[in-house]
């Protein structure tokens, strides 16, 4: 199985997190010059550079492994990813990084956390995750439903 690895630049917010949701490693800097990540793209060896910007692109496509993301929406955007490097659903480790800072997450005993779930949270799930590191609890609520429907979507065509 292939584990990727992602730099997006400053434009790809949104499509960041739903990367790290498949549970690939996605570096991201909302506040970040397109000098310094250069610099930081440098010492990343291995990682595919993702950007809308392109001029940034044409500067980096001899030199690193860079696509140019034309869409602004981020499930075309994400179409575009899967199709490019025939990414295939069994390589997905869904659900399986924090979206805030790509650590792995743990499976918790809700009973350890039921002073930080929401009350109609901690009433109708069982399955929890946590990141130790942003110290962030997830569950899959109504959001990752329509997540993977959409992402389902995406594979079938």
């Amino acid at each position: 199985m292939k584990d990727y690895c992602f730099i997006l630049d400053p434009t790809l917010g949104k499509l960041t997190q739903k990367i790290r949701f498949l549970g690939f490693k996605a570096i991201y800097y909302n506040n970040i010059t397109y000098s310094e990540l250069e610099a930081l793209i440098s010492k990343k060896v291995g990682c595919i550079v993702l950007t809308r910007k392109r001029k940034f692109y044409e500067k980096l496509k001899e030199k690193h492994r860079i696509l140019f993301v034309k869409s602004d929406v981020w499930r075309s955007q994400l179409r575009y990813i899967i199709k490019t490097l025939n990414i295939k659903i069994d390589q997905l480790k869904i659900g399986s990084l924090c979206l805030i800072c790509n650590s792995e997450l743990k499976k918790v005993k809700k009973e350890d956390f039921k002073e930080i779930i929401p009350d109609y949270v901690y009433r109708t799930h069982d399955e929890f995750t946590y990141c130790e590191k942003c110290k962030k609890i997830y569950w899959k609520g109504t959001h990752v439903e329509h997540f993977m429907k959409d992402l389902l979507e995406i594979f079938r065509e």
